[in-house]
């Protein structure tokens, strides 16, 4: 079945709503994230649902996760992100962040108090150089992010600038591969029929 016309104008208006926003302030890093990620999520359960063939037993977070880095295949997701120069920095810079801990990124969701072992845990999947290990740690560690900002576990500051840069470009270049692995995947599922 293919993708409808109301859902591919959706993720289409929602993305071009991103690329309308700076970097320069904190809040605009944010609002750019948060936009990108509306697409990201849409996605995520749209390809969710193509896997399991319903919505029954689906988790955001594992959407958010596991469905990405089944769908777009770990392997396939880490050499597309390496072979273009700006997410290939971007991978570094977070890795660099993760080393340097100028914040903590894994927080307890009851209490909002730091998890130095979960961050260290994110920075060993950053390091690895198994291709499911480093999809895993940049997957969890966008949706991490995305829970500290929603659930409001975390204030804004200026410095967060450093995360939210590269983070938005891994952001932007997951929306993309699972989109067009979403079209991919519904044309030739059309041409079966």
């Amino acid at each position: 079945m293919a993708l409808n016309e109301y859902f591919v104008d959706f993720c289409e208006r929602w993305r071009e709503k991103a690329s309308r926003y700076e970097t320069v302030e904190i809040e605009d890093c944010v609002d750019k994230y948060f936009t990108l990620y509306v697409v990201f999520n849409a996605l995520y359960v749209e390809a969710g649902r193509d896997l399991s063939g319903s919505d029954e037993g689906f988790s955001d977070k594992r959407g958010a996760i596991e469905t990405v880095k089944q769908t777009i295949g770990a392997k396939a997701l880490i050499q597309e992100l390496n072979s273009n120069e700006g997410t290939k920095e971007a991978i570094k810079d977070l890795t660099a962040i993760m080393e340097h801990k100028p914040f903590y990124i894994c927080l307890d969701s009851r209490t909002g108090e730091p998890l130095p072992d979960k961050d260290e845990e994110l920075l060993e999947q950053l390091k690895s150089s198994n291709s499911g290990e480093k999809a895993l740690g940049l997957l969890n560690l966008n949706y991490q992010v995305r829970c500290n900002l929603f659930h409001g576990r975390k204030g804004l500051e200026l410095n967060q600038r450093q995360l939210f840069i590269p983070l938005i470009t891994i952001l932007d270049a997951l929306v993309d591969a699972l989109y067009k692995k979403q079209k991919k995947k519904r044309y030739v599922d059309r041409e079966r029929l």
